[in-house]
């Protein structure tokens, strides 16, 4: 296993975990609605009033189309758990067409990373560390995978040729 392998690995993970927190900052806040959580600084910077917000389910898409009873409507964080165990999965593979498949999905989560970021620079105006980490870990997983995937490519290309 590369460096570039072990990063993707260990991005993944760290992923799961910030979404694993989200989810707990999203229910404490329900239960308790004093609870504090370590990334609220001030107003401002306050994850928990973002993670609460209508924006924190279904990308803040799927209730304002379909629904808040639609389901469809699972939290960002859920699905953030998912999607970064579903790469850690890809991303052991030495197939170039799921790397290629964990490209594409990275690419779509930066998609979605540009508009959750304008939402809360726009409309929410908060900063929220939690997402914000997320943010970046999308940003680093598509640059490596993207770079694994032409690696194997290449490699594919080379044997061919030999």
């Amino acid at each position: 296993m590369g460096a570039g392998q072990f990063s993707i690995i260990f991005l993944s993970l760290c992923g799961v975990a910030i979404s694993f927190y989200a989810i707990h900052v999203k229910w404490a806040k329900k239960q308790d609605t004093t609870y504090t959580a370590l990334c609220d600084l001030d107003e401002t910077f306050s994850c928990s009033a973002v993670l609460t917000s209508k924006f924190s389910d279904g990308f803040g898409v799927v209730p304002a189309v379909l629904g808040d009873d639609n389901p469809f409507n699972y939290s960002n964080a859920s699905v953030g758990v998912i999607f970064y165990l579903v790469l850690l999965a890809l991303s052991l593979s030495h197939s170039p067409k799921l790397l290629l498949v964990a490209c594409l999905l990275s690419l779509c989560s930066c998609g979605f990373s540009v508009y959750l970021i304008y939402v809360l620079m726009a409309v929410l105006r908060k900063v929220c560390l939690v997402c914000y980490g997320t943010h970046l870990i999308n940003l680093l997983l598509l640059i490596l995978l993207a770079s694994r995937w032409r690696a194997l490519i290449r490699e594919g290309n080379k044997r061919k040729v030999a």
